[in-house]
């Protein structure tokens, strides 16, 4: 059965919707409302992941490169006194040092990069280019779905990408060094020879810094396409509701953890479907899992206080007046 049938591919297919009363009925932000949204909308959650990592695909080719499939290998010493000892057999060749040549004369492959491994990691690099565009696509499908609008997968997609470009490559630019840096200060505390209270602190220290900014990435793209933000003050807000979420940012990290655990434990009983999820559903059900939990908290700070002023300053009465909130999405 074809691919096109179930809807894996045919990106500009919008599907056949769900019943009125259905969707009305149910209670927004719930947990119930999410298994319903999820399942009523599996495959187009399986098309939107499929699509993210087709624009993010000069990433797979830095993933290949890693593999080592395109290095040759080279022969090494596997012992320090090899070349002393290799010196000594040219000069003078004898029965002693023809033992000791034996044993300690081994050597090892490693693995070395070729011209075509440094192309691929070159072609990596696009992908800072291409990181933001696509998260900010998904984060606008992700919240039509969590606010209950009606979705046009591949329309509503390029349509946000064309209208936050501008912003959303320099913010993914700045996101992946931030992970970058939070990752490298964490491993390197964590694999601190020294030991005493303040590498402790700077561990622990390090490790808080890394979950308040996985925290702000539930944030980050939701902000953008729907107010128009420095992006400092995007970082700063996603700083202030990594915090002032904390419950409900625990319970996306739950949801996530999961998800990413159920993959896991599919990948070691049966690696063929371990290996295909990750590229079908799960990074769309992820990403999904942190936007519905954290959108209510943008909704109740920032967007429901702006409506109720400008409801009770009889500001929506007249045409003629700009309205305060304006969706960017």
């Amino acid at each position: 059965m074809s691919g096109k049938k179930f809807g894996f591919f045919d990106f500009t297919k919008e599907g056949k919707g769900i019943k009125k009363e259905d969707y009305v009925e149910d209670k927004p932000f719930t947990f119930i409302t999410f298994f319903k949204t999820f399942g009523r909308n599996f495959w187009n959650f399986s098309s939107l992941n499929i699509l993210y990592l087709l624009i993010n695909i000069p990433v797979f080719f830095g993933l290949y490169a890693l593999s080592g499939n395109l290095n040759f290998d080279s022969p090494i010493p596997s012992n320090q006194y090899f070349p002393q000892l290799f010196g000594m057999m040219n000069i003078n060749e004898n029965p002693i040092l023809q033992l000791h040549f034996s044993r300690i004369g081994q050597q090892a492959e490693i693995s070395v990069f070729t011209t075509v491994t440094y192309v691929f990691f070159a072609i990596t690099l696009l992908s800072i280019f291409t990181f933001g565009i696509s998260n900010c696509g998904m984060a606008h499908i992700l919240r039509s779905y969590t606010r209950k609008d009606p979705v046009f997968l591949w329309s509503d997609f390029f349509d946000c990408i064309k209208s936050n470009w501008k912003q959303a490559i320099p913010m993914g630019i700045v996101d992946i060094l931030i992970a970058a840096v939070s990752i490298f200060v964490f491993n390197f505390w964590r694999s601190y020879p020294i030991q005493g209270i303040f590498y402790d602190i700077a561990f622990y220290l390090s490790f808080f810094v890394l979950v308040v900014y996985f925290f702000m990435r539930f944030y980050m793209y939701t902000l953008l396409i729907t107010f128009d933000l420095s992006i400092f003050k995007i970082l700063k807000n996603s700083f202030i509701f990594a915090l002032l979420g904390i419950k409900r940012n625990f319970v996306a990290l739950i949801g996530i953890a999961l998800v990413l655990l159920i993959n896991f434990c599919i990948f070691i009983m049966f690696m063929p479907l371990g290996i295909i999820l990750p590229f079908v559903i799960t990074i769309s059900l992820c990403s999904f899992i942190a936007v519905y939990c954290t959108y209510p908290v943008i909704k109740k700070v920032m967007i429901d206080p702006y409506y109720a002023e400008a409801v009770s300053d009889n500001h929506l009465s007249s045409d003629d007046d700009e309205p305060i909130f304006e969706d960017r999405g």
